[in-house]
């Protein structure tokens, strides 16, 4: 049967490509990310700090899950793995900058595959993570143009590609989507998913045989993704806060300027509600959770802090402005930098522009306005989130990493095509020439997209070869001692060493060996930080190389363990007074 471009078939046809083309590149992507692939390392001199902190956070954390159970724990995210010392949940040190959302998926996937948490089974997800966040927004693209602006099957199709293409090959997502994953990570997903859903629910509204089942569907999807939005990230607030706005402008949460109490305000609270609904559910959750933990005035420190409310005055907004600057220049280049800047005036003018009712005349204003309405939902939320949480946003080279959602769509997509509605209103106001015009509609989308894809290619090819500067120097160190210490080790051991510590941050080392490390210079030492806990446990002191002077006379004739080259010795904590 033959395929006609301009139906339904052609429809599933620029799908079925789209996904083979995000499937190729992602491929290539996979391929030279891969010597960094399934191991945690840390450079104190490398360029990025925390470069994998996140991970070896997740790491732990879901570890914790995995071995103890998360209703156990209360769901709660602990930096310090279950050990003797620690006598319960409250001295293992609660971090509630987030709701655990970020832990659930790497959780569910350890326990379908049957293996505790690994950093490949994290970076495996954050991949899976940077595959569908790309075709998402090719195909967010696609059908928004096909459904909304009605272009036809080729152009929209064509355009699609340019998201694709910029998603999986700039550096910063390059390197975040694979080695990098908690919240700043986990959250994009959901973000374009959320999005997503949003407009294809607006296309089945423009639809004269639009399905109601469908848009019940979706509906119950989206909520799903805006509840566990808001458990995982705190862009979901100003996420849901641009779509609120959005359905306001909209009609499809009710509202007049003059509202009483009366029927209309009725409906006004009631659709409010049930938009509010998920977020206000999963907030309420995470507010039990920090007050059963007792975490609730380690919560409320953070959040002052991350906004900057909380700060001493010496880093001004200024300072903060040009550090943000800066991480834009290192993921995306001078060029990223100038194209968001340039996607935020542009939008901000039009946003104005139609607000001031600039646009009456125009018979493309419902066009205009679902381009202006698309980029501000994919944009908006990132720039109010960096503002908002300044602090955060000066300290983390990560938080940057959203932006590569409206730099990947407005520059070379949604601006230029916005142009391009603009000039066909314009031309459409000279009759004589406007049904010339409207026959070579297609060919002149074709010329601009030519162009688009032309500038975001030289774009491309420019900043594609900087990916590996952003990732750290190879070094199995991590590997081989934390897998020692979590095979030589066990819960009833404290363990000590004069040769080097694992903290509990940062991560990385830790979330290997799942015990903690404690540097000491003597025996005094260990008897200091082993006073008070009454319970048995076993005392083990860790060397790097064979001991010698000080410490060959504490170990004595004691035998140890050795494994690669690491020497464990074991006492009993009755008996070890006597060996001092």
């Amino acid at each position: 049967m033959k395929l006609r471009l301009n139906n339904k078939n052609g429809t599933y046809s620029g799908i079925i490509l789209l996904l083979m083309i995000s499937l190729v590149i992602f491929q290539y992507t996979v391929e030279i990310r891969e010597p960094w692939f399934g191991q945690l390392s840390y450079n104190n001199n490398h360029t990025i700090d925390h470069h994998e902190w996140l991970t070896g956070s997740t790491i732990k954390f879901a570890k914790n899950w995995y071995n103890e159970g998360p209703l156990n724990l209360k769901f709660a995210m602990l930096d310090n793995p279950k050990s003797v010392e620690f006598q319960n949940i409250s001295f293992r040190a609660l971090y509630t900058s987030y709701p655990p959302g970020t832990i659930l998926p790497i959780y569910a996937a350890s326990e379908l595959l049957g293996q505790e948490p690994s950093p490949s089974i994290v970076m495996g997800y954050d991949l899976i993570n940077h595959f569908f966040i790309s075709f998402l927004l090719g195909l967010l693209i696609f059908l928004f143009l096909r459904k909304q602006l009605r272009f036809d099957v080729i152009n929209s199709f064509l355009f699609s590609i340019i998201p694709v293409i910029l998603e999986l090959l700039l550096p910063g997502p390059l390197y975040w989507f694979q080695n990098v994953f908690f919240s700043d990570q986990a959250v994009i997903l959901p973000f374009v998913l959320f999005i997503f859903f949003e407009e294809v629910k607006d296309g089945i509204k423009m639809d004269t045989t639009k399905n109601s089942r469908n848009l019940t569907v979706l509906n119950i999807f989206q909520n799903i993704v805006l509840f566990y939005g808001f458990l995982t990230d705190w862009l979901f607030v100003f996420i849901a806060l641009t779509i609120y706005i959005k359905r306001l402008l909209d009609g499809e949460i009710f509202f007049t300027k003059k509202m009483f109490w009366n029927r209309d305000l009725y409906h006004f609270i009631t659709d409010s509600l049930k938009y509010w609904f998920s977020p206000i559910v999963a907030v309420s959750l995470f507010v039990l959770q920090v007050i059963l933990i007792g975490g609730m005035t380690e919560t409320i420190s953070r959040a002052l802090l991350r906004t900057s409310i909380s700060n001493s005055g010496t880093i001004t907004p200024l300072n903060e402005l040009i550090r943000i600057l800066g991480h834009v220049t290192n993921n995306y280049g001078n060029v990223g930098k100038i194209l968001i800047f340039v996607s935020l005036l542009f939008f901000m003018f039009m946003f104005i522009y139609l607000s001031f009712g600039g646009s009456k005349s125009h018979k493309n204003i419902f066009k205009i306005k679902k381009t202006i309405y698309l980029m501000g939902m994919l944009l908006v939320p990132c720039i109010l989130q960096l503002i908002v949480f300044s602090n955060h946003s000066y300290i983390h080279e990560f938080s940057v990493l959203k932006l590569s959602i409206p730099l990947a769509t407005i520059p070379f997509v949604l601006l230029p095509i916005t142009i391009f509605l603009f000039v066909e209103e314009y031309v459409n106001k000279k009759i004589k020439m406007y049904n010339r015009f409207k026959v070579h509609i297609s060919l002149f989308l074709l010329i601009i997209f030519l162009i688009s894809f032309s500038a975001a290619s030289i774009y491309t090819i420019d900043e594609h070869p900087h990916y590996k500067a952003m990732f750290p120097p190879i070094n199995d160190s991590f590997v081989i001692l934390g897998t020692s210490i979590e095979k030589n080790t066990g819960y009833n051991d404290i363990v000590f060493s004069p040769d080097f510590k694992i903290p509990e941050n940062p991560p990385q080392l830790l979330s290997y060996s799942m015990k903690r490390v404690y540097l000491v210079n003597s025996t005094a030492e260990i008897e200091n930080d082993v006073a008070g806990l009454n319970t048995s446990y076993n005392i083990v002191i860790v060397f790097l190389n064979p001991p010698n002077g000080y410490w060959k006379k504490i170990v004595g004739n004691t035998t140890p363990i050795i494994d690669k080259n690491i020497y464990y010795y074991r006492f009993n904590s009755k008996n070890f007074s006597k060996i001092q």
